[in-house]
């Protein structure tokens, strides 16, 4: 009771010296106070506008990001499709080389397999004994090789101007 009653008494005294509105201004928000209502509604208004930025590039971040995810995976797919179809082509071509050798390598008559720029791709053995060489070097234009080049030398040039077609009939 005694320290109430002593508390009191210093706070009325404090209050008739003025010293007590000195000590509440220092350390208390005056409501009244016009800088600091704006100083709190700016901060509010640029604390909502920061939120609202901060949302929308969120918003346009995830729309972006699943447009990517779905093009990724369109693209992928198309690929995949693309390696499939080039990995059935890559067979078929393998299948249909191994036949072509077959069916050179064992003729008796003289085959040779050019390009379209004259150029050996494949030869049988029959083809080397016509040539009188022990092996015809794939690679090399067929009129460098002088037996070759006797045979056909009018005939060359009307092999490779038209464009013909193996098919699979008989």
């Amino acid at each position: 009771y005694e320290l109430k009653r002593l508390l009191n008494s210093e706070i009325t005294s404090l209050h008739a010296s003025a010293e007590y509105q000195k000590i509440y201004n220092k350390w208390m928000v005056n409501e009244n106070s016009s800088n600091v209502r704006k100083i709190i509604r700016n901060v509010m208004y640029a604390s909502i506008a920061i939120g609202a930025f901060v949302l929308i590039y969120i918003i346009i971040n995830n729309q972006i990001k699943s447009l990517l995810k779905r093009q990724v995976a369109e693209k992928t797919q198309k690929l995949n499709e693309i390696n499939n179809e080039l990995e059935s082509r890559i067979r078929q071509i393998e299948s249909e080389s191994y036949l072509r050798s077959i069916i050179i390598e064992s003729s008796h008559k003289a085959m040779l397999l050019l390009d379209k720029n004259k150029t050996i791709t494949m030869a049988n053995s029959s083809a080397s004994l016509l040539a009188n060489v022990q092996t015809i070097s794939l690679r090399e234009n067929i009129i460098d090789i002088s037996p070759f080049k006797e045979l056909l030398k009018d005939k060359i040039e009307n092999l490779f101007q038209k464009e013909y077609k193996i098919t699979n009939e008989i």
